[in-house]
């Protein structure tokens, strides 16, 4: 036996053990599993409590919208704004995606309409604004709010959803799609061309609830 390896084999042995003890060690593990379950904290989906919730809705719309984009965007979104006056007169619907701590993570606001002739009206919602946290993105909160507002429209009697979005945000575009929302007439003509020419055009989308 070369003696003079023994050391080493000894400071290897030494290091597994320390390694084994510290992902066995009870804080350690604690450190693990909180971030585990941080990421996956239970987000619950409720109608906001207005106005309690709106400075949390205001800071929750400011840090989610995207820097990048161009101020006239931001401008446009804000006139789409839910506010608690039409909320309160039932013309609106703002739903809040609450966290741990009841910190609001997202947020989704949606107007009522009708359209047809009187007697042969539709119900109809427009998702104005669907916004999550840079902080809680990766789990799923943006389809937890578009299954919410599906159970509302469905409860209240609405038959179709409809929303309008820029073909180069793609995130939410493909958020859209992944969730049976469809473009149709010059609208999929619209996205077709956006996808060619790479130039952004605002394309409606529709998702009718009767046939989901």
């Amino acid at each position: 036996m070369d003696h003079t390896t023994f050391p080493r084999r000894v400071s290897l042995t030494t290091l597994l053990l320390s390694l084994l003890l510290v992902v066995n060690n009870t804080d350690g593990f604690a450190v693990f599993t909180g971030s585990r379950s941080e990421h996956n904290a239970k987000v619950v989906v409720t109608p906001a409590q207005l106005p309690q919730d709106l400075v949390q809705i205001q800071e929750c719309r400011k840090n989610a919208f995207r820097k990048d984009k161009p101020i006239y965007r931001l401008m446009e979104s804000q006139q789409r704004f839910v506010n608690a006056t039409t909320v309160a007169q039932g013309r609106a619907i703002c739903l809040v995606a609450r966290g741990p701590g009841n910190v609001i993570w997202g947020t989704a606001d949606i107007s009522k309409s009708t359209k047809g002739l009187p007697r042969q009206r539709r119900p109809t919602m427009t998702i104005t604004n669907v916004f999550v946290t840079p902080e809680a993105r990766g789990r799923g909160l943006a389809k937890q709010l578009l299954r919410a507002i599906e159970n509302e429209a469905i409860a209240q009697g609405v038959t179709k959803l409809r929303l309008q979005v820029y073909t180069n945000n793609e995130p939410a575009y493909s958020l859209y799609r992944r969730n049976n929302f469809t473009t149709r007439g010059i609208h999929t003509a619209l996205a077709q061309l956006s996808k060619l020419t790479g130039f952004p055009f605002l394309v409606e989308m529709n998702k009718d609830l009767d046939s989901a």
